[in-house]
């Protein structure tokens, strides 16, 4: 396991290189759980390549992009800042779909 690319702020992610895709772990305290040590996100046929966290843990949210130029989004949500056209939080990374075909 390769790690690609460590952010944190409101929580910590790793993007990680396995032999068949790219993996997103997560660890602190967000929307998706509390853990000490990283957990992987399992997500079928998403091959993750980039991750941003905000700096705020009061409001802490991710947005993440894959291989294939989709963008998922999760964590608070109180304005909207996921773009899932709502304000409810995400506990898993959730495709936007404001985003999907404007490559």
């Amino acid at each position: 396991m390769d790690v690609c690319r460590v952010i944190a702020g409101g929580f910590s992610a790793a993007v990680i290189k396995n032999a068949y895709e790219k993996q997103l772990l997560v660890w602190g305290q967000g929307n998706f759980g509390s853990f000490e040590q990283p957990q992987k996100l399992y997500m079928d046929n998403v091959d993750f390549v980039d991750v941003q966290i905000s700096k705020f843990s009061h409001e802490a949210f991710a947005v993440a992009i894959e291989k294939r130029g989709r963008v998922y989004a999760w964590g608070s949500n109180v304005q909207g800042q996921l773009g899932h056209n709502d304000q409810g939080s995400r506990e898993l990374p959730t495709q936007v779909s404001a985003l999907k075909r404007k490559a």
